[in-house]
């Protein structure tokens, strides 16, 4: 099993989404970052769930914001 972790920026959509997924699939702690778009990561969690895949975290943050 991997022990590493990874954040997945702007993982709600497009490039981002595809990212984590894979990462997840690769057996990766992974984090999933959004800044509004809730409802499509928690969806990506539910389907990895579903597949077995358990590492699986939300974080929302607008890091556009240096503060």
């Amino acid at each position: 099993m991997n022990n590493r972790t990874v954040l997945v920026t702007g993982a709600s959509g497009g490039i981002g989404h595809e990212i984590a997924k894979s990462f997840i699939k690769e057996g990766y702690h992974t984090i999933l970052h959004y800044h509004s778009n809730k409802q499509s990561v928690e969806q990506l969690k539910k389907e990895m769930k579903q597949e077995g895949f358990q590492n699986i975290e939300l974080l929302q943050a607008d890091l556009s914001d240096p503060k």
